[in-house]
Order: C-alpha cells, then structure tokens, then sequence
C-alpha cells in the first residue's frame, strides 16, 4: 500500500528503511576506499616482515612498526569484519571525526615509539640468545614487542570503532 503523501516523481521510496535514510549506512564500492584499503594492507603487510628481518637494528623497529601499525589501524577502523559495521569515507559523521583520530593516532605513535625504546634497553640485560647477531636470524624478543604494538593498534581501533559507533 502507498502512503497519502507519495508522489510518483519522488526521488525517494516509500519503502525506505532506517539504513537507507542513514548517508552513512551505504558503504558501497569506490575506487578511493579500495586505494586506501590496498595501501592500508599492503603497509600492514611489508611493514610487519621488514619488522622481524630489522629488528636488529634499534631505530628500524620503531620505524616499520609505525608503518603495519598504521596500516592496521586505518583498515580495521574503517572496514567491516565479523559482524563490525563499515564505516564510508564519504559520511559526514566519519570525515568530521578523521582529524581527531590522526591526532590520537599520532599519540599512540608516540606512546608506541616510547615503550619500544624502553623495551629495547632491556636487550643489553637478556641471554646472548635474545640478541642474535645482524641476520643471523630472528631474536626471540621480537615476538613479545611485535605483541604489544599489536595490542596498543588493537585498542586504538576499538576506541576508534566506539567513537564512530556513538556519533552515528
């Protein structure tokens, strides 16, 4: 049945639902999403392997875990995934908040480089095993600093996903 104050040249439907209404609920495929998304992952990806293979160099840590760390937080924040929502570039809600999640990701970057460094003072005090010599292979202590950027990434998409989710 139509409603009373339907017109035929409408542009709108008369079956429209919440999520049609929402300019933020249609996600759909643009050529901008998927370039952000490919670097996004590809960052993720590159920087996570150059983490292991530098990671006998102290400074190369700090700079390749920014890099997977940033590309993790831009794809998981935005893009949908076990039942997340996506959330569109293009929505209002979303490009108003961006400013105010470079600021804080700027400061989980810092938090990040700081606790790394803090952990990396530790090296000289462990086993000579933790600490193997330039490319002779993968220091076990690679695994628990690799652990906690993923964490400190991990916290800053939920706390990115909440914001989004309580502004919509």
């Amino acid at each position: 049945m139509i409603d009373e104050g339907y017109e035929p040249d409408d542009f709108s439907s008369p079956l429209q639902t919440d999520s049609d209404s929402d300019p933020c609920g249609n996600v759909s495929f643009s050529s901008q999403r998927l370039t952000v998304f490919t670097v996004a992952a590809a960052a993720m990806g590159v920087g996570a392997v150059l983490f292991f293979v530098l990671f006998p160099y102290p400074f190369c840590i700090q700079l390749t875990s920014a890099i997977y760390v940033t590309g993790m937080v831009t794809l998981y924040t935005f893009s949908s995934g076990r039942g997340l929502r996506a959330y569109s570039f293009d929505c209002p809600v979303v490009r108003r908040l961006i400013p105010r999640f470079v600021t804080w990701h700027v400061g989980f970057l810092v938090a990040l480089f700081v606790l790394e460094t803090l952990a990396l003072t530790l090296l000289p005090f462990l086993p000579g095993k933790w600490h193997p010599a330039i490319w002779q292979g993968v220091s076990p202590y690679a695994i628990p600093i690799f652990a906690m950027s993923v964490a400190l990434a991990v916290v800053e998409v939920s706390v990115n996903r909440m914001v989004m989710g309580a502004a919509h």
